[in-house]
């Protein structure tokens, strides 16, 4: 029997196999009749109660002493069918069509196991032979239609998705997979009220709401995604892809916490899910836990070597973590393998930028440029190394480009950036500031920035934390003398006071931590604050969970 499984893939066709067998009737199955025409009713009766076992023995029993038993032969294929024996079905089935041709069932059949025996075009013309048997036959249109999108061939599809639907009215999969197809083909509006429909014939179908999530997720709908995912799991709490898509639903919803759980359970259930480990490697190395990120980004690139964005993830892991040397290596292979994939150069040359080498950094674009002239492409490395000085005309091309409305925006921003770096080193000052103002209105611009509330933010701040909330709390952390906090504002020299300290033997920088504005951000759901937001839930502090924070 074909296995049900949830698509990695947001859109992808998800149930094809036939319905499993449910035990009812476990009664002994007793010694058959003497009589075939009686044994073979005991078959049938045996096979519609799932005990698939008995039915198999009732049936071979009819074989045997009648070889040219049509629906006999065609019962024991379909019970090959359902307990995994997809060949010898496929064998089974076809001698029965060749005893009776003219049944569209029989073809439908023959179909799936064709499908499940790895011949998915024999089985595509088994599924047609059905519908010109009988065109009403909703059951062969939703298969043959399946196949069709499984290939792509979404206008085909949906033609005989729309008459399996119209034929079988109340099956959720009909609905399903034209609620796929329409997405495929016209975007994830067109087929959200045909899975919305699915679900509701459905409720049950864990499929069915995994597919309506996927959908929400396309359209933006984050919220009501999760809730779907969060049934689906309820009904299938071993489903590993399940997890990763909620997982990644989590982070887009910056619930990176909760994240980590989904993802990591992703991975217990199935340690071969490439794209999970190589996710969670990405949380993890944002949170700044770079060796469990990196382990989860080696699992990643020995499952897909092939893989070239999770290989250049685990360089810039390695790099977080300050294995320089190894990162390099990491790059400079994805160099050699891909020779075309310009994010590997330009991550290999700021690793080199950040470590004051600048002439191999220099050796590396001039690399990428012969691969790729596209000036564009290299100019924020090129911007960082205060060596490179840019003919007029090369900088002509990038304020070029910058003016090309067709450019992406958030691209633009950071050429601006560049553009003002490099203009203010030639003292070209008036030029350089417009480009600033530019960069900065675009970048402003995409992360909403509001003065107003930023002050708002900062004076909730100084009233939350006031002399009283560390007075009240003075006992309740770790008594632990080894962190050594500096604190201060931006540009205020904490960075070079980090250095000087480091040097002591005993002492061992550990650069800008993102620990707490990762726990600022999730401490209202770590304390359970009914509704209260950061600051405002610091009060619900006690001594206990303090503790535990630190």
């Amino acid at each position: 029997m074909v296995k049900e499984t949830f698509g990695m893939s947001g859109k992808s066709p998800i149930k094809v196999d036939m319905k499993r067998g449910t035990y009812h009737d476990m009664s002994p199955a007793g010694p058959p009749p003497a009589e075939t025409g009686a044994a073979f009713a005991q078959a049938a009766h045996f096979f519609r109660k799932g005990r698939l076992k008995d039915a198999e023995t009732r049936v071979r029993y009819v074989l045997d002493r009648e070889p040219g038993h049509i629906d006999g032969t065609y019962l024991l294929g379909q019970i090959t069918l359902q307990t995994g024996r997809a060949k010898e079905a496929v064998r089974l089935i076809s001698k029965a069509i060749e005893g009776k041709g003219g049944v569209a069932e029989f073809h439908v059949n023959l179909g799936v196991a064709l499908l499940a025996s790895g011949q998915a075009e024999a089985g595509e013309r088994s599924f047609e032979s059905a519908i010109k048997i009988q065109t009403e036959n909703g059951d062969a249109h939703l298969r043959l239609g399946i196949v069709l999108l499984r290939r792509g061939e979404f206008n085909e599809a949906i033609s005989h998705l729309r008459a399996a639907a119209r034929l079988m009215p109340e099956q959720p999969d009909a609905r399903m997979n034209l609620g796929l197809a329409l997405s495929h083909r016209d975007g994830s509006l067109a087929g959200i009220g045909d899975l919305r429909k699915a679900v509701e014939l459905g409720p049950k179908d864990g499929l069915a709401r995994a597919s309506l999530g996927n959908a929400l997720i396309d359209l933006g709908d984050f919220d009501s995604a999760l809730v779907e995912f969060d049934v689906a799991l309820a009904l299938h709490p071993n489903a590993a892809t399940l997890h990763f898509r909620r997982g990644r639903l989590l982070n887009q919803l910056g619930r990176e916490r909760e994240a980590v759980v989904a993802y990591s359970q992703a991975v217990a259930l199935d340690g071969s899910l490439a794209p999970a480990q190589n996710e969670l490697a990405l949380i993890l190395n944002r949170r700044g836990r770079h060796r469990e990120a990196e382990v989860c980004a080696r699992k990643a690139v020995s499952l897909a070597p092939k893989q070239f964005d999770f290989r250049l993830n685990y360089g810039n892991i390695l790099a977080a973590a300050g294995r320089t040397s190894e990162a390099l290596t990491c790059y400079e292979s994805l160099e050699q393998e891909f020779p075309e994939f310009a994010e590997a150069y330009l991550q290999h040359a700021k690793v080199l930028q950040d470590s004051g080498d600048f002439a191999r950094a220099s050796d590396v674009l001039d690399t990428l440029r012969h691969i790729n002239p596209d000036l564009t492409l290299v100019f924020q490395r090129l911007a960082a190394d205060p060596s490179v000085a840019f003919t007029p005309e090369e900088l002509g091309k990038v304020a070029s480009f910058i003016e090309d409305d067709k450019a992406d925006e958030a691209t633009v921003g950071e050429l601006c950036f560049d553009m003002g770096q490099v203009l203010e080193r030639n003292e070209r000052y008036d030029q350089s500031f417009a480009y600033y103002i530019r960069a900065n209105k675009i970048r402003n611009a995409a992360c909403n920035y509001n003065p107003d509330v930023m002050c708002e933010n900062t004076n909730r701040l100084i009233s939350t934390f006031d002399a009283g909330v560390f007075e009240d709390r003075r006992e309740d952390g770790m008594a632990d003398d080894r962190p050594v906090f500096i604190v201060g504002m931006p540009c205020s020299g904490t960075s070079q006071i980090e250095r000087i300290i480091a040097r002591h033997r005993w002492v061992g920088g550990a650069g800008e931590m993102k620990d707490f504005g990762i726990l600022a951000r999730e401490l209202p759901h770590v304390l359970g604050g009914g509704g209260l937001e950061y600051p405002a839930c610091v009060r619900l502090l006690v001594g206990k969970k303090v503790h535990q924070l630190a």
